[in-house]
């Protein structure tokens, strides 16, 4: 096998994780039990998907196996930043202004107001936390946030791509060693700080001031922090993947991770889907014949294009099914999300296949081989 070579069944796990993330986002969060509002047609009907969420999760462990491979086949922290960038820009550029308009124009009852500032158009293309620019422009903006709610997690990645290469090439032999203490540590520090393990009753009131600063910056600006663990593991299970550590050494690391995980996670669906979740890798790699019925084409296909509609598919979403029920009766509601979710797979299909794939190789043909 080739070292570049794309391993297509990582797509299959990505379609899973995407989809996890949609059933979440069109039935679950804009209930009245998880929001202020509620924003289905058919109500709270189906409200059984709040594990959902955790699909995110899932996709942070794909990015540690992801990123790992992506590292090995770089020369250099540029080329690699190169390659992320031009994978992550232009599907977020493009959607990012699609969902603008879509608002400012379709969204007559005003549900996801974020998506109508332009403000939060340009700070969701900076893929910073819009808290950033909160806390240093306090008096030249509105309370600036994400065009789309979901573009959160795309913060917790710039980070983790900046951690990860940082340290691969610092030493590329002992890049599993630096990352894990390095995880290990902050995850000790978030304990530390996030569940108040100190009593701050008894410090002074610098030492408090010092506490109160490390935990915003650290812990809630920064905030791959609470994620490492996830992004850890699925680097071990590349790197077990590729038999470059022993199996021992490494079901050992993955589980010290997912004991921080629960520590600092203590939510029952979590006690539920990561093991699951470290699971399906287990079988991927040591008995990948039992998912052979994840070796589809589509699956593969759809899973290629689970950014695209990662990106576009929470506010459009939840906007399409409002206006989809328009024109059905009521008992034929609780079809029109998985309708929406079709037809939103067929769209970043096309954004993928057609826009994506072609805007990326131009970046990377232009920048790469110039760069070498």
């Amino acid at each position: 096998m080739s070292n570049t070579k794309r391993i297509e069944i990582i797509d299959s796990f990505r379609l899973i994780a995407i989809t996890m993330v949609a059933l979440f986002h069109y039935f679950t969060k804009w209930t009245l039990t998880d929001s202020d509002v509620s924003l289905y047609p058919y109500g709270d009907r189906l409200n059984y998907f709040h594990f959902g969420r955790l699909g995110v999760h899932f996709f942070f462990i794909i990015s540690g196996f992801v990123i790992a491979f992506s590292l090995q086949n770089s020369n250099s922290i540029k080329e690699f930043f190169i390659k992320r960038l031009a994978r992550i820009l232009p599907s977020l550029f493009l959607i990012s202004i699609i969902t603008f308009f879509v608002f400012y124009f379709c969204d007559s009852d005003n549900i996801f107001p974020n998506s109508h500032s332009i403000n939060n158009l340009f700070v969701s293309l900076t893929l910073i936390k819009p808290g950033f620019f909160n806390v240093f422009f306090p008096n030249c903006f509105v309370k600036l946030d994400y065009v789309n709610g979901s573009y959160w997690s795309l913060w917790p990645e710039i980070q983790f791509y900046i951690i990860a290469s940082s340290l691969f090439f610092i030493s590329r032999k002992h890049f599993l060693k630096l990352f894990f203490l390095t995880t290990i540590i902050i995850s000790i520090a978030f304990l530390i700080f996030k569940h108040q393990l100190i009593d701050l009753n008894n410090c002074s009131t610098s030492i408090k001031r010092i506490y109160e600063i490390l935990n915003f910056w650290v812990f809630e600006i920064f905030n791959t922090t609470e994620f490492l663990n996830w992004f850890c593991i699925g680097i071990i299970f590349f790197l077990l993947f590729k038999n470059d550590i022993k199996r021992n050494v490494a079901y050992v690391l993955i589980a010290t991770n997912a004991f921080f995980i629960l520590l600092i996670n203590p939510f029952i669906d979590i006690y539920i889907a990561l093991p699951l979740m470290i699971l399906v890798f287990i079988i991927f790699i040591e008995r990948p014949q039992i998912l052979s019925f994840l070796n589809q084409k589509i699956l593969f296909i759809a899973g290629a294009a689970s950014y695209n509609f990662y990106l576009i598919h929470e506010a459009i979403g939840v906007l399409s099914i409002r206006a989809l029920c328009k024109f059905l009766p009521e008992s034929l509601f609780l079809i029109a999300p998985f309708i929406v979710y079709i037809i939103l797979i067929a769209v970043s299909i096309g954004i993928y296949n057609g826009y994506e794939k072609k805007v990326s190789k131009a970046i990377l043909n232009k920048l790469v081989k110039k760069n070498n």
